[in-house]
């Protein structure tokens, strides 16, 4: 195994550290939900900045979002729409089964989102900034908002507060 195998999965322990935080989820969800947001791309600017590799400018996360977009819409979104279309309606989630089929259409779901982290995490970028830290993880995010086209709003901007103070508390990879 290359050293360059061995590193990637790095982004991925850290995202699934910090998922599991106590108002994470949420806040990741509401901006997903809101604004449009790629959770695994709010979790990238957060990882880049705080493992001390600085700042990704807008063309950085134009180039992440295009590299995972193809994935994105082919694979992950349609399983998430499944998911959710099982549980949205009544009738199919009376079936006999039903949850069953929506637990694994969950795991398929988030190992996606494994391939999407995978190849974030093989991207070679160049992030600028000093060594990385808050300041530096907020300046990524709202380039990230301005990728998407979105002006976060005030329940918009409370999320980002909430994801910065927690993936804060982390300090690192």
């Amino acid at each position: 195994m290359s050293e360059d195998q061995a590193e990637v999965g790095r982004f991925w322990r850290y995202s699934l550290e910090l998922y599991a935080r106590e108002g994470m989820p949420q806040s990741l969800i509401a901006l997903q939900d809101r604004l449009g947001a790629d959770v695994n791309l709010l979790l990238y600017c957060c990882w880049t900045a705080l493992s001390g590799q600085g700042r990704l400018s807008t063309e950085d996360l134009r180039r992440a979002d295009e590299t995972i977009a193809g994935w994105r819409g082919d694979v992950t979104l349609p399983l998430r729409t499944l998911r959710n279309r099982i549980k949205g309606n009544s009738e199919r989630w009376a079936l006999p089964g039903a949850s069953e089929v929506r637990r694994q259409a969950l795991e398929t779901e988030i190992a996606s989102e494994r391939v999407t982290q995978g190849m974030l995490e093989r991207l070679k970028m160049s992030p600028q900034g000093g060594e990385g830290g808050p300041a530096d993880a907020r300046a990524s995010l709202l380039n990230y908002f301005e990728v998407i086209g979105v002006e976060p709003g005030e329940l918009d901007r409370a999320d980002l507060e909430t994801i910065l103070a927690i993936a804060s508390g982390d300090g690192s990879d």
